[in-house]
């Protein structure tokens, strides 16, 4: 075998890996933007029950998807803990902090 088909199979090779990896990248983007639409609307449910009057804090079921949504809002602001537990829209409750 000359180093002319050793470079032509790894060529091939290096390609094949590209395709799997661009692919990867895709199905990893589409995940999180699906799980980011979930987020959203979620928020915007919270946010037209609480200010509906329909209360102060949401309760969701522990270790549930919607508790889990919860919490990365948090983490991105767009929710609080509530003190006495629950979710708040952020200043709901002065910050012990």
């Amino acid at each position: 075998m000359s180093i002319e088909h050793i470079a032509n199979i790894v060529t091939i090779i290096s390609g094949i890996i590209g395709i799997f990896a661009w692919v990867s990248a895709l199905m990893t983007e589409k995940r999180i933007r699906k799980e980011q639409d979930k987020m959203w609307e979620m928020f915007l449910f919270v946010r037209k029950e609480l200010t509906q009057g329909k209360g102060n804090v949401m309760e969701f079921e522990e270790g549930s998807h919607e508790q889990m949504l919860a919490e990365k809002m948090v983490e991105k602001g767009w929710l609080e803990r509530s003190p006495l537990g629950g979710y708040a829209l952020p200043g709901t409750y002065a910050s012990t902090d």
